[in-house]
């Protein structure tokens, strides 16, 4: 296929969203929305971490980048399940001011 012109080009062409919606790229491309944390996780979706998982991993309702980056990507995962094709996310702190926004998730096999 040839490469699109544009991001808007990518998702007003069916030819796109065929390909991306049976084979995917395996990248970010493939979550096209944020949700609720009360929502349920959908194809494309990244949802945010709920309060009572982040407690739960990091013991704060404030991780900072250095919690995030600390954590195993497995033990990241297993915080709240997400099906593939989607993920998590949520902010991190420094010194209780909101600094940087971490996502992960799962894309592809």
């Amino acid at each position: 296929m040839p490469a699109p012109a544009s991001p808007g080009e990518l998702f007003e062409n069916p030819v796109y969203w065929e390909f991306m919606g049976t084979s995917g790229t395996h990248s970010v491309l493939d979550v096209d929305r944020v949700i609720a944390t009360e929502d349920e996780h959908d194809f494309g979706t990244v949802r945010p971490l709920s309060v009572a998982a982040i407690r739960a991993g990091f013991g704060s309702d404030q991780p900072s980048l250095a919690d995030f980056n600390g954590m195993d990507p497995g033990d990241l995962d297993a915080l709240e399940e997400a099906p593939r094709w989607s993920g998590h996310c949520m902010a991190l702190y420094e010194d209780g001011v909101p600094c940087a926004l971490a996502f992960w998730g799962v894309s592809g096999d």
